[in-house]
């Protein structure tokens, strides 16, 4: 993970420096904004300082050391906008998103835990759904490990998101996905997509803001289908969903499906407070799907199952950042 150094606390810094190298910040957050996309972290910035202020190197040794780093490669692959991932195949990404496609190439990973996950319950020939697709992390993952048996149904309703993934399907040479265009809910037709000036992955269905700095009004019209009215007769493995606040529509949507396919699993992103921007009680998605006999667990490195009340674990959780959940019935 790295830690975005902030320019204001340059001037804490610039306090105990003589007039002669009160640029030196400035000079070397410049470096690093042009050769590594981002600003220098604290401890970096002081060791960069020190070393400057006593001739142990140059402002011109510093850039060129930049320039032969591992990191600078992979800055230049981000602005690139093309990468390779961990699991072996290559991802087209978005180049203005500092979420996701700069994860995707730093770490050569997206959700690790959730990855490991996908790997070992999905099987070849399987048929899954992926909503929320984004650039198609996810899509591209679940398609190699279906194999030619088996089939992926991708849906990413914002535009740019979904140009991406129809390179990514084409770049990795997939032909058992289905790509549509479109949100997922519990009507179809048309609904206003409401878009983050932050995050890519933080477009939402309904206009209610729910965090401080995502102030974007900006809408489009996109299509909108319910699962149950898309796959009638369709035999489904598993659904990804990631909907941003709108899973209990979707779920609802969705209900014959869940009914249908006892063996079903569900991976979702659960995020209490998109929730009840919805206008969702949070709790009552985990108890739709505790009702309809699922076991829910926790998506980590000790994939916890949910063992209390569904009222605790939305208090204990009420203003934390999302999580994601795996969702499967007792045989």
């Amino acid at each position: 993970m790295i830690i975005f150094y902030n320019y204001k606390s340059m001037h804490v810094i610039k306090k105990n420096m003589t007039e002669k190298n009160s640029k030196l910040p400035y000079d070397i957050a410049k470096i690093y904004k042009k050769y590594l996309l981002r600003d220098p972290d604290r401890v970096g910035l002081t060791h960069w300082i020190n070393q400057i202020s006593n001739n142990q190197i140059s402002l011109d040794e510093l850039e060129k050391n930049i320039k032969n780093s591992p990191e600078f490669e992979l800055a230049n692959k981000f602005k690139q906008g093309f990468t390779n991932t961990s699991e072996g195949f290559d991802l087209w990404i978005d180049p203005t998103d500092e979420i996701l496609s700069r994860s995707i190439v730093y770490d050569k990973v997206w959700e690790p835990a959730t990855t490991k996950l996908i790997k070992d319950v999905i099987r070849s020939g399987d048929t899954g759904i992926d909503l929320g697709a984004n650039i198609g992390y996810f899509t591209v993952l679940m398609a190699n490990l279906v194999g030619s048996s088996g089939k992926i149904f991708s849906f990413e309703p914002e535009p740019l998101n979904f140009k991406i993934l129809q390179k990514n399907i084409e770049q990795n040479h997939l032909e058992n996905v289905v790509l549509e265009q479109s949100a997922v809910g519990d009507t179809d037709g048309k609904i206003k997509l409401y878009l983050s000036n932050t995050n890519s992955g933080w477009h939402k269905v309904f206009p209610t803001q729910f965090v401080d700095y995502e102030v974007s009004d900006k809408n489009i019209d996109v299509n909108i289908c319910s699962l149950d009215k898309a796959f009638s007769n369709q035999k489904i493995d598993f659904i990804k969903m990631d909907v941003e606040g709108y899973e209990w529509n979707t779920i609802k949507g969705g209900k014959r499906i869940l009914e249908e396919n006892h063996d079903i699993k569900l991976i979702f992103e659960f995020f209490p407070m998109a929730l009840r921007a919805n206008g969702v009680k949070p709790d009552s998605v985990l108890n739709y799907l505790l009702d309809a006999g699922f076991h829910i667990y926790v998506i980590d490195e000790n994939m916890r199952l949910l063992d209390f009340s569904t009222d605790e674990f939305c208090i204990r959780h009420a203003n934390y950042s999302a999580m994601n959940l795996f969702c499967e019935r007792a045989f």
